[in-house]
């Protein structure tokens, strides 16, 4: 599928676009789509100096190999990469950044693309503030005092959420324990650090960790309990191990990316325009698609000539002014990291991801 703005004789921005596109992701692929199509609408209006032009021709169907060769086969004819590289690609990623200077946008947090890739935008994740969410979740919600948390320390998004949580939880009279292993090491003896966290006997156990990880750390943990806490994974699990091993996952609990039918969003002229033109409601990934679209016409309007070079300098120091005109993504904390809408809380179920009933706002805490 290629879409563009405008059909004028404007200089072209050229966004290759790769993510999974394939079996259970093809809703979420077409929600984006859609999207993204109101959102270049919307930039046919905003008189922009530059045509964008949108590839999605490319299925990768989780395939990091599929995606690394989409990167590399696509470098010279492509201004701007827009997606969900894998940690497998990341490599490639920092290649072809550095090589032929092209920025790349993604609204899922990897570590191995953010640690390497210095061109790489990411919007919509803050795994700091998602660690003090989960904090104040725990402690004001569920009502919970006691929480042992386990991260890996060798990765940043793992150590930053647990940093935001032991943060937030001292603040809040939240009893935690602490429990940390480097990813990189040789040999991690998870049941001793299994029994250490038993031995503290509590109410939640909260798993930092990367999704690879989830198999050894949970399989070892329903050997050492005996009565099973609740746990909370602090991102969901891929649904290829969902599949193959739905009893391991069974009744955990993870959180969602944020999304709300608040009256602001329903009154919006994205909301309208996507009722008018797909004849139905938007759903988060469509939002989150328009958000993408707003976020390069960001960058394009800083565009001041052609000279790619020039162009990639600027993303590199990109800061996004105009937090309000999005839906998703740039609004979902605010400066003291508290969550600025509603959130959804996820439970697994004979191997599904199922939404609970109902939101958990945070209007009471506002401080």
């Amino acid at each position: 599928m290629i879409l563009s703005s405008s059909c004028s004789k404007k200089e072209v921005i050229q966004v290759l676009i790769a993510e999974d596109q394939s079996s259970h992701l093809k809703d979420i692929h077409q929600s984006l789509m859609q999207g993204r199509t109101i959102g270049l609408m919307k930039v046919d209006k905003m008189n922009l100096p530059y045509r964008v032009h949108l590839n999605a021709d490319i299925d990768t169907m989780n395939l990091p190999e599929k995606t690394a060769n989409a990167f590399r086969n696509n470098r010279e004819r492509t201004d701007l990469f827009l997606g969900v590289p894998s940690t497998e690609c990341a490599q490639v990623a920092k290649y072809i950044s550095e090589t032929y200077q092209i920025p790349f946008i993604t609204d899922c947090y990897d570590d191995t693309l953010v640690e390497n890739v210095s061109s790489v935008r990411v919007f919509n994740q803050n795994p700091f503030n998602v660690g003090k969410l989960i904090a104040r979740y725990f402690y004001f919600y569920l009502k919970k005092n006691k929480v042992s948390v386990l991260f890996d320390e060798s990765t940043l998004s793992n150590k930053q959420m647990a940093d935001g949580f032991g943060q937030e939880a001292s603040l809040i009279g939240l009893y935690i324990s602490r429990n940390q292993f480097n990813g990189n090491a040789p040999k991690i003896d998870f049941n001793r650090i299994l029994v250490t966290m038993k031995m503290w006997d509590p109410e939640i156990v909260l798993i930092c960790v990367d999704p690879n990880q989830f198999e050894t750390v949970l399989s070892t943990m329903k050997q050492v309990f005996v009565s099973f806490p609740m746990v909370f994974l602090g991102r969901p699990p891929r649904e290829d191990a969902l599949l193959e091993n739905p009893g391991l996952y069974e009744n955990m609990n993870c959180f969602s990316v944020f999304y709300e039918k608040k009256k602001a969003f329903l009154d919006s002229a994205f909301y309208q325009q996507y009722q008018t033109e797909f004849n139905q409601e938007p759903d988060y990934y469509a939002a989150l698609g328009f958000d993408e679209i707003m976020l390069i016409a960001d960058l394009v309007q800083r565009k001041e000539n052609q000279k790619q070079r020039d162009w990639f300098i600027d993303c590199k120091g990109w800061k996004t002014e105009r937090r309000d005109r999005y839906n998703t993504g740039f609004i979902g904390f605010d400066q003291d990291g508290l969550a600025l809408k509603s959130i959804d809380i996820l439970s697994i179920r004979e191997g599904k991801l199922v939404f609970q009933n109902g939101y958990w706002a945070e209007i009471s805490l506002r401080r």
